[in-house]
């Protein structure tokens, strides 16, 4: 009624207002200016039409150039508003000014204001239509505003008239409204009620997980309280039911958090249903649902480590107290909490919960495809078409982000995955690096097929994890195997049966093809497909054997713990390698070697990438070390027995350890390369340069790229021959080791020639077993060691193939670098067998093969005798002396060797056989002059000595005998003729060498009398082959 009041008193005072305005019109416009107007119009009308001359424009113009021209004479003053012109020209005057100088002025100034009148007139004339046209504006204006004043006078009226009526109408509404007011107040009161008992269903619905059911009573409850608004009471109800639709709204995102861990179709599609109602379109419910993965994904990795930390009772102790601290933080704080015993099974507990994430993942997209396809099935059929279109539109959404986003979802799981994964300390333990690296290949591949594409970058990132892993591990096997040389008593080691480092490479048990490979898994239903998750515990095989080095402390092995390493059995035994191989031979070390080289097969896959060449590199180091303390302990060779003889090793054997003793970093190296370099000079030729590093067989120096802080291999060496010879003063003489062995046998000897009255067997005094069978079983156990590496030869060639782009880092190919490793230092192992039981031969015969009191020198000090012309019808003394030493080495294989296998008794006595011709052929090589008596006198001492050795020697060696020709020939060729003789040194360079030819040349050209021209041919020949061989 009041509003009502105020509209009509507005529009009264609006025609007041309107009526007022005409009448100040009229008073202003209408009495004066118009009347004007009007007289002005009439007096035009009354006037006759004068004829007057009608100018053109150019007249019309050249007037007004004159009258400018005229006007420019004037001062500019006379131009301006307040300018005063009669001052200005009285200020012209002066006082003998006359009259008509006045006169003038006045005139000039007459025909100026003349001048302008005339230009005005002229600018009238030009606008003279333009006034006409708007003194009738002014006549039509003034009929408007008549017409104006009429109709306002009559709206006035009716406005009157019309306020009356609103009057009239609002005192009836008001009697009106007061009656429904009643009336209102008690539907109000019944919808409040109903607020209230809809409040105690929502509430119902909610518990009952009717999340649709729940979001229609809330948007009812809603309807009912807009008519409420005006009530004190609105807000407060709106409040209630507001907050039960947000609770509601929290537990759907929960729900569906949790559908997202554990996938339920019965109780998702009730979820759907509540998104649906709530009114969320296809988009935003599907970053809802990649948001809830994420978050589903978080929880349960969380929920993993709190777990685990629950388990520590310092933890248990601190929440016992009320301190919840330790319970509190970020994920990765958490990780960095957990003792070291706990990463392993929280990285495998981990990656199981995030593979539950990813299976329930894969369900529900499954469910989505299903629902699409029926759905558009059912719209094709018709009814209510249009519905089931806007649902399939709605699912199709989601299974387009569930479809797309699954690399997404898995990135999100392996991150936390590697947030476990680089906690230091994950890999400590036995057999830690493979138990990770087990798991790592297995969730790599889970993830490949889960997202249908290769995870470069996530292996990489691993791989490199795991890569600093294996430094830890390949450090501490190579502190082991120091360790183990150092105690290592040269007996056969307790252990596993076989061992299989080319199945280890080819068949890995730690590594899981991925999705990229023939024999991966293309699809994640393979890894669903029997129910059990792939990292249960129970799914995942034994991922290190007992054997396999710890990591994360060194090792210092007993002999009590040598004899128990590695006993544990492989899981397979294949006839590649391991089962074809006896290893009741092997050694404490060669069993810690073979353990390490599986387990560096094994791990050859799972890092993969360029990471494969550290773990090549690691394999050829710890071999490499391996082959040199054993030559180095056991052959009784000096290094500069290795640079300058060379027939003492063969010639695989001596490349191999001098491209290992040479490599950057290595003691040995300057002092090899200065012994290189005086061969040179003693043989007039080019020093040669060292062997080759390639990268594929270097591994000194890589331990130095890779940043290990070990020493050297030779500083390793002299330090575990130092602690073996501080050994050597203790009362405890059995087991002797071959270290202090090869200590007493280095003390053997001295200047001075050879006493043929000496009893042969104070040759062999000192430590007369000198470790035969210690030195049987080294030999075998590095040809046991070789045998197995030799079946990894192709597995490592298809491992390596594609890596770095087959080009290794020196440049050359890989795959022949792998090759040539494999076919030179591996097989050296095999030289190295023989060069041992050569070495225990060497020792054995000890000062016989003396230079100056052995053999040689007892043959040099019988110069006289042979040179003699004299026929000599019994053998020297020295051959008596070889008899007896012959006998007493047989005697010593006999007593201290009778454990030694028939194949190595053979082989020392072919060993014997080479160095007891050697030693004749280099004294017979001392005498500077022989008659033909003397030639004879050699052959009844040579076949003296053959005599013995057959009378000694058992059945199955005589063969060996064959070397004695060698002695014998080099006799005999006193007798060839020149040419014959001079073809026969050339052919047989490489048997006797430089230094035992030059000498037999003297004697026979000096016998023969051979000119000096066709001698200086043959030692010119001879040099050139010297420089050939030196090369």
């Amino acid at each position: 009624k009041d509003v009502a009041k105020d509209v009509a008193t507005g529009v009264v005072t609006g025609v007041d207002k309107v009526t007022n305005v005409a009448k100040d019109i009229k008073g202003s416009i209408l009495d004066s200016e118009i009347d004007r107007l009007r007289s002005v119009n009439e007096f035009a009308k009354s006037q006759q039409p004068v004829k007057r001359k009608q100018f053109s424009t150019f007249e019309l113009d050249e007037a007004d150039k004159r009258a400018d021209a005229i006007l420019a004479t004037f001062h500019e003053g006379y131009f301006d508003k307040d300018f005063d012109p009669v001052r200005f020209e009285l200020q012209q005057l002066k006082d003998g000014t006359v009259q008509d100088e006045i006169d003038q002025i006045v005139d000039r100034l007459a025909h100026g204001v003349e001048t302008v009148s005339g230009k005005l007139s002229r600018h009238v004339m030009r606008k003279r239509e333009q006034l006409i046209q708007g003194i009738s504006t002014v006549a039509t204006l003034e009929d408007d505003l008549k017409a104006a004043l009429a109709t306002t006078r009559s709206s006035r009226a009716g406005m009157r008239q019309a306020g009356e009526e609103v009057q009239r109408h609002l005192r009836v509404a008001g009697q009106t409204r007061r009656k429904q007011s009643y009336m209102q107040l008690m539907e109000v009161v019944a919808k409040v009620k109903a607020a209230k008992d809809l409040h105690k269903s929502l509430r119902k619905a909610q518990e009952a997980g009717e999340y649709g059911e729940a979001i229609v009573m809330c948007y009812q409850a809603f309807q009912g309280l807009d008519s409420l608004q005006s009530l004190k009471v609105s807000a407060d109800l709106r409040g209630i039911v507001q907050r039960a639709l947000v609770d509601h709204l929290q537990r759907l995102d929960g729900a569906l958090t949790m559908l997202c861990g554990e996938f339920d179709p019965v109780r998702y599609s009730k979820v759907l249903e509540g998104y649906m109602l709530q009114g969320s379109n296809g988009a935003s419910l599907a970053d809802r649902v990649l948001q809830c993965f994420k978050d589903s994904m978080n929880d349960v990795t969380l929920r993993v480590v709190r777990s685990l930390l629950l388990m520590q009772a310092s933890v248990v102790s601190s929440l016992g107290g009320g301190n919840s601290a330790a319970l509190e933080g970020s994920y990765g704080t958490l990780c960095a909490t957990l003792p070291p015993d706990c990463l392993r099974p929280c990285l495998r507990q981990v990656m199981e919960v995030v593979c539950d994430v990813l299976a329930s993942y894969h369900l529900m997209s499954l469910w989505h495809q299903t629902a699409v396809e029926q759905q558009r099935a059912q719209t094709q059929e018709g009814g209510q078409e249009q519905g089931k279109q806007a649902g399939a539109d709605f699912l199709e959404a989601v299974a387009n982000m569930l479809s797309q986003s699954r690399a997404e979802v898995f990135e999100a799981g392996a991150r936390r995955v590697t947030e476990v994964l680089s906690q230091p300390g994950i890999m400590s333990g036995q057999g830690g690096l493979q138990h990770v690296a087990e798991l790592c290949s297995r969730f790599l591949a889970v993830g490949e097929a889960f997202s249908g594409r290769g995870q470069r970058g996530l292996r990489d990132a691993v791989g490199n994890i795991l890569g600093a892993g294996f430094d830890a591990l390949h450090r501490h096997s190579m502190e082991g195997l120091s360790n183990l040389l150092t105690t290592e008593v040269w007996r056969p080691a307790a252990g596993r049966e076989a061992y299989d480092v080319a199945r280890a490479v080819a068949e890995s048990p730690l590594y899981t093809p991925g999705i990229t490979e023939e024999a991966g898994a293309k699809t994640f239903e393979q890894w669903i497909a029997g129910g059990t998750n792939p990292f249960h515990a129970s799914s995942l095989s034994t991922a290190a054997s007992a054997d396999t080095p710890r990591v994360g402390h060194s090792r210092s092995v007993s002999v009590d713990a040598a004899s128990a390493y590695a006993d544990s059995p492989t899981p397979s035994t294949s006839g590649a390698a391991g089962s074809s191989v006896a290893t009741h031979m092997l050694t404490a070390s060669s069993r810690h070697v073979l353990a390490c080289l599986e387990a560096y097969g094994q791990l050859l896959k799972p890092l993969g990438g360029t990471r494969t060449l550290f773990v090549w590199r690691a394999f050829t180091e710890l071999f490499d070390r391996y082959l040199t303390a054993m030559f180095m302990l056991l052959s009784g060779v000096s290094i500069e027995q290795l640079v300058m003889q060379d027939g003492v090793v063969t010639l695989r054997l001596r490349s191999t350890l001098l491209r290992i003793l040479t490599a950057e970093g290595s003691r040995y190296q300057e002092q090899i390369e200065g012994l290189l370099r005086a061969k040179a000079a003693q043989s007039g030729t080019q020093a040669p340069a060292p062997p080759s590093h390639s990268s594929s067989a270097t591994g000194i120096s890589w331990l130095d790229k890779f940043g290990d802080k070990m020493e050297s291999l030779a500083n390793d060496l002299d330090r575990s021959v130092t602690k073996t010879f501080a050994k050597i003063g203790d009362k405890v003489q059995v087991p002797q080791t071959l270290a202090q062995m090869a200590a007493e046998n280095s003390l053997m000897g001295g200047p001075g020639g050879l006493d043929a009255s000496t009893h042969a067997g104070s040759l062999l005094a000192a430590a007369p077993g000198m470790g035969l069978n210690e030195r049987a079983v080294a030999a075998e156990s590095a040809a046991c060691v070789a045998n197995v590496l030799r079946a990894a030869r192709q597995p490592f060639l298809a491992a390596l193939a594609s890596v770095g782009g087959g080009v290794g880092p020196s440049g050359q190919p890989l795959a022949r670098e792998v090759d040539t490793y494999f076919a030179r230092t591996i097989e050296a192992a095999v030289d190295l067998k023989d060069c041992l039981l050569q070495g225990g031969t060497r020792a054995l015969l000890g000062r016989l093969l003396d230079s100056e009191r052995g053999i040689p020198g007892a043959i040099a000090a019988c110069a006289p005798i042979y040179g003699g012309s004299e026929p000599i019808t019994r053998q020297q003394q020295w051959t008596e002396v070889v008899a007896a030493g012959v006998k007493q080495f047989a005697e010593t294989l006999r007593t201290a060797g009778g454990g030694l296998p028939s194949y190595a008794i053979d082989a020392m006595w072919s060993s014997a056989v080479g160095l007891l011709a050697d030693a004749m052929t280099e004294g017979i090589s001392r005498v500077r002059r022989v008659t033909f008596e003397g030639r004879a006198s050699m052959t009844l001492d040579l076949s003296y000595v053959e005599k013995a050795l057959k009378t000694t020697m058992p059945p199955s060696a005589l063969p060996s005998l064959e070397q004695l020709r060698r002695t014998d020939l080099y006799v005999r060729a006193y007798y060839f003729p020149w040419e014959e003789f001079s073809r026969w040194c050339q052919l047989n360079f490489a048997l006797y060498g430089k230094a035992r030819l030059l000498p037999l040349v003297e004697l026979v050209c000096d016998a023969n009398r051979i000119k000096r021209q066709q001698r200086a041919e043959l030692l010119d020949a001879i040099d050139a082959l010297a420089r050939d061989y030196a090369a």
